[in-house]
């Protein structure tokens, strides 16, 4: 009997198979995200933020001298308003520091940024370090 057929014999259309298998596959989503967010939750170890630092490029820019930079929180807690030094050194003294602050780095997740100097970092040792951040 076709679903018009049906109604009109008074009976409840049944739904077509394929909708079956969408809310069958729907039903699998939703319950696996649920189960990964709850593995998740429970294996995942309390650590403080923690960042690593990579320089990327070092580029001329009008009259000074832009350092670009990739930090990776790989902690499990969020930091917000973290700052970051940067210093040129050449042996133990410090020719010049720029600084930079980076508003918001969510666990497991990087920002870029850029310092700037005016003196050329190929001539020094560019350090770049976290002086702080916040616990939001």
């Amino acid at each position: 009997m076709t679903v018009k057929k049906a109604a009109k014999a008074g009976q409840s259309p049944q739904p077509p198979v394929w909708e079956w298998m969408l809310a069958a596959l729907g039903a699998i989503l939703i319950l696996g995200a649920i189960g990964v967010t709850l593995y998740r939750a429970a294996t995942r170890e309390d650590t403080p933020a923690s960042f690593e630092i990579q320089i990327e490029s070092t580029e001329r820019s009008r009259d000074s001298y832009a350092v670009t930079f990739k930090i990776q929180n790989i902690g499990s807690h969020t930091a917000a308003a973290v700052s970051i030094e940067g210093t040129l050194t050449k042996g133990e003294e410090e020719e010049e520091s720029s600084a930079a602050t980076i508003t918001y780095i969510p666990p497991n997740s990087e920002r870029q940024a850029t310092v700037f100097f005016s003196k050329d970092p190929k001539d020094f040792e560019t350090k770049l370090r976290v002086t702080g951040y916040e616990r939001p």
